[in-house]
């Protein structure tokens, strides 16, 4: 599993070796669950074709290697980054903050919620299950069982039944 920022700024090449630019951000079906492209940063002025659908990648490593860009418009991941995620009652749970994508297939998997400073600090940050989720135009809301939560914690910290954290 990688998360979004695994792809921010790599630089992009097609088969032949020419330079395109770099990633810039991640084009989402959100009803599907999954990443079908990317947006370029392009080094090209003149050049109109800023989407690479993900059928058309050939290699993703410290460079990406694509067939072809094509010119796109669709829902990107910065057009949904920090949008309220709200439970069925209309409490505010956090704010998307990340996504976890399943390298082999590129399907989202979960969302990483921030729930403020001090409680991420305190109780780590949530992840919700992407078929938990209807996105919306101003939010996103939770339809997930309350009584489950996965959560991020710090790296070396576990929980403890009484609630407090220790080094593992």
């Amino acid at each position: 599993m990688i998360r979004s920022k695994y792809f921010y700024m790599k630089k992009v090449y097609d088969k032949e070796g020419k330079y395109l630019g770099i990633i810039e951000d991640l084009v989402l079906d959100f009803f599907c669950g999954k990443i079908i492209g990317f947006k370029l940063s392009l080094s090209s002025l003149f050049s109109k074709k800023n989407f690479v659908p993900i059928d058309k990648v050939i290699s993703i490593n410290e460079k990406v290697i694509i067939e072809e860009s094509v010119k796109f418009n669709g829902l990107y991941f910065k057009d949904i980054k920090r949008l309220e995620i709200l439970n069925l009652n209309g409490h505010m749970l956090g704010v998307l903050e990340d996504l976890i994508i399943n390298r082999e297939n590129y399907n989202i998997v979960g969302l990483i919620v921030s729930t403020g400073i001090i409680e991420e600090i305190i109780k780590g940050k949530k992840i919700f299950l992407i078929e938990d989720c209807i996105l919306g135009e101003q939010s996103i809301m939770y339809i997930g069982n309350k009584n489950i939560e996965l959560k991020i914690l710090a790296k070396g910290l576990v929980n403890r039944e009484d609630g407090r954290k220790e080094k593992a």
